[in-house]
């Protein structure tokens, strides 16, 4: 199983109107910027920005 088709079984309980990203896409990112060396959410964050237009054409 990949990351995505696992992600998709996460229970999101945020408010729908308040879903900028799916859960999907946020724990995919996550993972990659932690194997990338991040070490925070800021981190994280930052990482995602700067890696838009790849994780644009990924997801």
């Amino acid at each position: 199983m990949d990351i995505i088709s696992f992600s998709k079984h996460i229970l999101d309980h945020r408010i729908d109107r308040r879903k900028e990203h799916s859960v999907e896409t946020i724990v995919y990112i996550a993972m990659a910027a932690v194997i990338c060396g991040a070490e925070s959410w800021g981190e994280i964050e930052a990482f995602g920005i700067c890696k838009k237009d790849f994780f644009a054409r990924q997801i």
